[in-house]
């Protein structure tokens, strides 16, 4: 599995971070330890919600695409302008 840096950058600002944008989110946190001073331990965390975009970190320039799959579909085509140099 690739690196999201070895198949993005940005092709506005030049950075290889990309972020998830989401709607209509709900997070669940599995509470497994209470202790008497009310610290809490979580389990892992889950999430639902709807993929609005992904986006650059940086500057915001955007990928209008609602899945993961999409997403690499995207990044790999020929025509991507995304490709790291």
């Amino acid at each position: 599995m690739p690196e999201i840096k070895e198949m993005f950058e940005c092709p506005y600002c030049g950075n290889n971070c990309l972020e998830e944008v989401m709607s209509e989110v709900f997070l669940y946190n599995p509470i497994t330890h209470l202790e008497k001073n009310g610290d809490t331990v979580y389990g892992p965390r889950n999430k639902e919600g709807q993929i609005v975009q992904f986006q650059c970190v940086t500057c915001g320039w955007t990928i209008d695409v609602q899945s993961t799959l999409a997403l690499y579909k995207y990044l790999t085509s020929p025509d991507c302008p995304c490709k790291p140099e």
